[in-house]
């Protein structure tokens, strides 16, 4: 008998981790230098060439952390189909005693990475897309040229790389559900569990603004729901998470669900929650918002001043 069989969760886990690790290697990246800049640590126009220079070799890691997580995700959907599908030698080619003794379903010979779109497209519904599949390519190209030689041609930005994890997680997890698998991910990491106040929202909230500010407005939509067109309003859960650690900005993650100028919901791309409002003109005479929390403080989403409730009603 084959043993340690393993399952879609076992294959999905390890590829969303590995995922994952991809992407904190490039928002360290991106949250260094905009803290650089923010502190005026570059004073000169050759900084930001130099930096992004350096930042080579980590951004081909990363590259090839996202191959294996799109590897994985693909070998879950063929292992929810059947595991014994990812074995592909003959049999000739088990392991020795495979027919007398339990083998570990690790010992036999699993398919190549660039044999798992055929097997993917020839059990499992839907066919991948043409634009998964071309990823997936050049995602394995890149891989092999990362670990088997040295090819210095070899050149890698920040926004390939996260529209790259983002197309992934779209289309092999689940549409416009990264946020949430992102949380989970920081949740769950070793610092998590060492510090009673653990910065998830926070950092999270950080991190999707910076990667708007990378995306275009249709990748914004495609893979968020977030309209860069649209007003954008703080969100006041997120801004509760920054406050524990004393930080004091004001993540603007929230628009108007439905977009109408009566609308009474905010929705926040990053935490996921509807936030009830009321359409009231803010106190402040220097800030033009409308849109003031029903809760807590009444604060304006706009410039985030209290209100009293007599201010409002």
């Amino acid at each position: 008998m084959i043993s340690d069989i393993p399952t879609y969760d076992d294959f999905a886990d390890q590829g969303t981790a590995f995922l994952n690790l991809a992407w904190d290697t490039v928002l360290d990246l991106l949250l260094d230098y905009e803290d650089a800049e923010a502190e005026e640590g570059i004073i000169d126009d050759e900084q930001p060439e130099e930096y992004w220079k350096a930042a080579i070799k980590p951004l081909a890691t990363a590259v090839a952390l996202v191959h294996q997580g799109a590897e994985f995700h693909l070998k879950a959907r063929i292992a929810l189909i059947s595991p014994y599908l990812l074995i592909t030698s003959k049999a000739s080619e088990w392991p020795r005693k495979s027919d007398k003794q339990d083998t570990s379903f690790s010992s036999f010979y699993i398919a190549d990475a660039q044999n798992l779109i055929k097997i993917h497209d020839t059990v499992a519904e839907p066919r991948l897309s043409d634009t998964i599949k071309q990823l997936y390519e050049k995602l394995r190209l890149a891989r092999n040229k990362i670990f088997h030689t040295v090819d210095k041609r070899l050149r890698f930005s920040e926004k390939e790389i996260i529209q790259a994890i983002l197309e992934i997680s779209d289309e092999l997890i689940s549409p416009q559900k990264w946020t949430l698998i992102r949380r989970s991910y920081l949740e769950s990491i070793p610092r998590s569990f060492v510090w009673t106040v653990h910065p998830v929202g926070s950092v999270l909230s950080r991190e999707m603004m910076v990667v708007l500010d990378l995306l275009g407005a249709a990748d914004a939509k495609k893979f968020f729901g977030f309209n860069k067109r649209q007003r954008k309003y703080i969100c006041p859960n997120c801004v509760s998470e920054h406050r524990e650690l004393n930080i004091d900005e004001n993540p603007l993650t929230a628009q108007l669900s439905p977009n109408k100028p009566n609308s009474t919901n905010l929705f926040c791309f990053v935490c996921r929650e509807n936030i009830p409002v009321i359409r009231k003109r803010c106190k402040n005479i220097d800030c033009k918002g409308n849109v003031i929390h029903e809760g807590r403080d009444f604060e304006c989403l706009t410039c985030f001043i209290d209100h009293e409730a007599d201010e409002i009603r």
